[in-house]
């Protein structure tokens, strides 16, 4: 039996909304509208987690230069983010689409009553045809709490709402075998991905986007995450906007991260949306091999902590090559943990239970 049109993420970062300029690009903005449409019309459920708005506020507001970073980031967001919704609004209106706007932080997603709330508002959008427009909410984020930047956020998106697919626009044809702006004439585009650890040394460059705070390694880590839950996982160029329709018809276009098997429980998902890639637990041969065989983790393979955390947040665990082992719900704080390295049966209880334990 056919499966129906299910729901597509599409990301747009800073890059491409101003077409690699310092304004907004509205010609482009209005055919990327028209791509998420089309998508609308073919029973498709279009969701656009867009960045921008920081771009938006730059183009009428002038700050400091002694203001700190931070702030001035704030406040250009805060010009910026209606701007931006207005222009998306409007080119929607036009094409008979209603669109609602959700402004999300990593804590909305860490804490599982409002990630339960932001769920049920999305699928509520979702389930009237209005079409969802994410951004995260930079007025009140700080560094440490933020996803770090929006190819984050739309993977935890695309893992919260079970998603058929996720695109990743960024300016480049996809990801390249060597950085297009150093070395024109070794970059070539890979097709296929089955294991980003085989390809990080083409992308070794981690540079940050011009305009964005991600680069092409942050698209890559993103992306690694969603197509590890089972969601297939596109990085294309979205400097282009009829690619999004190319690649949902089945055209070879950019780079396609294979998608694992995976039927994620509610919980596992929750998981893998609200960690905080920030903060590990890095183990030993010995606690990685008894994780798989699903026991819980005990303080005796825990060799490092990495970061800081409070107990009951979700933190990486990582063997001590930094592969990724799993991620889990921590019974005790980094500070907790760290004091226990030289006493691993001081503590009561096993560091992360199974049932707390998502492993990738």
């Amino acid at each position: 039996m056919k499966k129906e049109p299910g729901i597509i993420i599409v990301k747009v970062g800073t890059n491409i909304l101003t077409a690699n300029g310092d304004k907004l690009n509205r010609s482009l903005i209005r055919n990327l509208v028209k791509q998420l449409v089309e998508l609308h019309n073919m029973g498709y459920k279009s969701v656009l987690v867009t960045s921008g708005a920081v771009a938006a506020g730059k183009e009428i507001t002038k700050l400091s230069d002694n203001m700190e970073s931070i702030t001035q980031r704030q406040i250009y967001a805060a010009v910026g983010q209606a701007r931006l919704m207005h222009e998306y609004e409007k080119l929607f209106q036009k094409l008979g689409v209603v669109v609602g706007q959700a402004l999300l932080t990593r804590e909305d997603f860490a804490d599982r009553t409002r990630y339960d709330n932001a769920l049920r508002a999305l699928y509520g959008m979702i389930n009237n045809n209005i079409v969802p427009i994410i951004n995260e909410n930079d007025v009140v984020t700080v560094e440490e709490l933020s996803f770090g930047d929006n190819d984050v956020l739309a993977a935890a998106t695309a893992i919260a709402l079970n998603a058929d697919k996720l695109l990743l626009l960024t300016n480049q044809e996809g990801v390249m075998t060597a950085n297009p702006e150093k070395n024109k004439r070794d970059a070539k585009l890979i097709r296929n991905i089955k294991d980003v650890n085989e390809i990080f040394s083409a992308i070794s460059d981690n540079s940050s986007s011009t305009h964005g705070i991600g680069g092409m390694h942050s698209k890559v880590n993103a992306a690694q995450l969603s197509a590890n839950a089972g969601i297939p996982t596109w990085i294309a160029n979205g400097l282009h906007p009829e690619n999004i329709t190319a690649i949902i018809n089945g055209k070879k276009i950019g780079t396609n991260l294979i998608a694992k098997v995976s039927k994620l429980s509610e919980k596992e998902r929750w998981i893998l949306c609200a960690k905080n890639a920030s903060a590990g637990i890095i183990i030993d041969d010995g606690a990685a091999q008894a994780l798989l065989k699903k026991k819980s983790l005990l303080m005796v393979g825990v060799k490092k902590i990495r970061g800081c955390f409070d107990k009951k947040e979700i933190v990486e665990v990582v063997d001590r090559r930094e592969n990724i082992v799993g991620y889990g719900i921590t019974n005790y704080s980094s500070d907790e943990l760290t004091k226990a390295l030289d006493r691993p049966h001081s503590l009561k209880k096993e560091v992360i239970h199974i049932n707390n334990l998502h492993i990738a």
